[in-house]
Order: C-alpha cells, then sequence, then structure tokens
C-alpha cells in the first residue's frame, strides 16, 4: 500500500513538472531560414522571432552549432548533400545581444495555440573570403530560462525549443571526393594491433569519413574478421587516418588480404592490399633484467692493486 501512494505521488510530480515545462516553453518562427546564394568575404542580416506561450518574462540565450547531417534526410533536401560542405559555421554567426530577453506582449490566437509573448532576433552572418563552395548549414538553439528575480536565485534552464536552421549556398564548383591511398599496420596494443586507413580528400570541401568496412582475409580467401573505423572531419587536400582495432586472438603470424570501403555520406570508395601481422609477443614489454654487478670490475682492480704493491716491493729492494 505504502508502495502504490509513493509511486502516485511519484507520477503526480512528474506530470506536475511537466505541466510546468510547458507553461514556459519557447518556440521559434520560422524553422528553417533559405538565405539562397551569398558570395564569399561579405555578411548577410539573418532575423527570426521567438515566441512563448508564457506570462512570465523568459530570459533566452541563442548558441551556434553544426547540425547533424541528418538535416539532409528530407525528401525536400536529400539531393543537396551532394553539394553540401561539411565545414565548421557557428563561428560565422555574430549575434547583437545574447541573451535576449522575452516579456509578454499581449495575446496572439495561432494554429498552434495562445502566443502571450514574441520578439525578434537579428544576428549577422558573416562568410569568410576562403569560404569553401556548395550548400552550408548553422543551427541556431535558443536556450530559454527564468530571470533571477523570477526564481529568488540564479536562473536555470526550462525547456528544450525548436532549433533555427540557417541555410546558404556559397557560389562554386563543390565537389565530394576522396580515395584511399593506403591500408597499413600500427602500434601493437596489448593483444591487438591498430588498421590504418589512410583517406584523402580530393574534392573541394569538408567531409565526414568513416570506413564502415574493414574486411580481413586469410591466404585461402576465408574473411576472419570485419572491423569499422573512427569518424573523421577531413578538409580538401588534406589526409586522414581512419584508425580501427583488430584484435589478434586466433590470428596467426602471416600474410593477410585486406579489403577498406571508405563512406564519406554523399558517396563511397574501396581499395584492396596486403598487411603483415606479426605476433604480439614481439612487441610486448619485456620486463626488466635484475642488475648484476660487473665483477670483472673487481678483479680489473685486484690486478692494479697487485701491480702497485708489486713496484713499490721492487722500488724498495
Amino acid at each position: 500500500m505504502k508502495l502504490r501512494f509513493l509511486v502516485s505521488i511519484l507520477l503526480f510530480l512528474i506530470f506536475l513538472l511537466q505541466a510546468y515545462a510547458k507553461d514556459f516553453s519557447v518556440g521559434v518562427s520560422p524553422s528553417l531560414i533559405d538565405l539562397g546564394e551569398i558570395q564569399q568575404d561579405s555578411s548577410k542580416p539573418v532575423n527570426f522571432f521567438i515566441v512563448s506561450p508564457s506570462n512570465e518574462t523568459i530570459i533566452v540565450y541563442l548558441q551556434a552549432v553544426q547540425p547533424l547531417i541528418d538535416f539532409f534526410s528530407s525528401a525536400k533536401y536529400k539531393e543537396y548533400i551532394f553539394n553540401y560542405s561539411e565545414e565548421q559555421t557557428p563561428a560565422w554567426v555574430q549575434t547583437f545581444s545574447n541573451p535576449v530577453e522575452l516579456k509578454p506582449t499581449g495575446e496572439l490566437q495561432t494554429y498552434g495555440g495562445s502566443i502571450k509573448g514574441w520578439r525578434e532576433v537579428n544576428f549577422l552572418l558573416n562568410i569568410p573570403k576562403n569560404a569553401e563552395p556548395g550548400y552550408h548549414l548553422v543551427e541556431i538553439i535558443p536556450k530559454p530560462s527564468l530571470p533571477q528575480s523570477s526564481l529568488g536565485q540564479v536562473g536555470v534552464q526550462i525547456a528544450t525549443v525548436t532549433p533555427v536552421f540557417v541555410l546558404f549556398k556559397i557560389p562554386g564548383n563543390a565537389i565530394r571526393d576522396g580515395k584511399i591511398l593506403d591500408i597499413t599496420t600500427g602500434s601493437y596494443t596489448g593483444n591487438g594491433l591498430q588498421l590504418l586507413v589512410h583517406f584523402l580528400n580530393t574534392g573541394t570541401v569538408t567531409v565526414s569519413a568513416r570506413a564502415e568496412e574493414i574486411k580481413i582475409f586469410d591466404s585461402e580467401g576465408n574473411l576472419i574478421k570485419t572491423l569499422s573505423s573512427s569518424q573523421e572531419k577531413v578538409k580538401p587536400n588534406e589526409k586522414k587516418i581512419l584508425t580501427a582495432f583488430l584484435p589478434l586472438d586466433g590470428i596467426k603470424e602471416g600474410e593477410y588480404q585486406v579489403y577498406a570501403k571508405v563512406n564519406f555520406i554523399s558517396g563511397s570508395v574501396e581499395k584492396n592490399s596486403t598487411i603483415k601481422i606479426l605476433s604480439a609477443l614481439a612487441f610486448a614489454p619485456q620486463p626488466a633484467k635484475p642488475f648484476e654487478f660487473p665483477f670483472w670490475i673487481l678483479i680489473l682492480v685486484g690486478i692494479i692493486i697487485i701491480i702497485i704493491i708489486a713496484y713499490r716491493f721492487w722500488h724498495e729492494e
């Protein structure tokens, strides 16, 4: 009975907290801003609205982040991925006021419900002169919190909101491409071996590259291991090593065929190579030998002493 009562109280408190959070939620309009084409070494003013159904004054912080590639999963924008640059864009955002204060300004009925506070937010998008060509994306995340006067203490974040995506295109030939230069072995660690896939970005834009398939075959063509590597951001004309870890349990010393496939989201490249695997024991740290005193030094000292004594005895005679 006590347990049921405690569970009921807990569920009530969770419901109450959720209802309270909704009172202080913050929305954005629009959620996507398409700026079209912007020239390098230029600036573009951008604006959007933050809105709230709350009667309270809310402090909204604006954070610019690099968005996930999932944005291009929608049917409307999926073709953009082939001309998309993954160059870092958050530093291009220059806010005029951060945070901003969102006060109740009246009541406005919309299809999504009642809005009691709204405010226009403005910032400047500064495009550097060496910006890569192609489509770019930046995400602006509003982070609302109550001011100190409302809480009687330090403000806390009170809601998660829908971000604003800003899409724009830099003129030029945006190419996403790359090649695998080589597949080599790295360091022996414990009972394993690093496999290194050397990837070169031969395109004109930054891409995310990952060796999603690394297959190891023995001399008879039997598949013995399938691995995947870490993911790396690779700039144009830059080479990055995509590292995977091969456990050596049950793998004998010798030569092996290796196949690697590197995926850079809009395409992939493949390569076959040969690697040589040595016994991991040969690379294991050897225990330090105990110190052994060089007794030949004692013999040498003894000979010197005998010679000195004999010399003195001889001259005293």
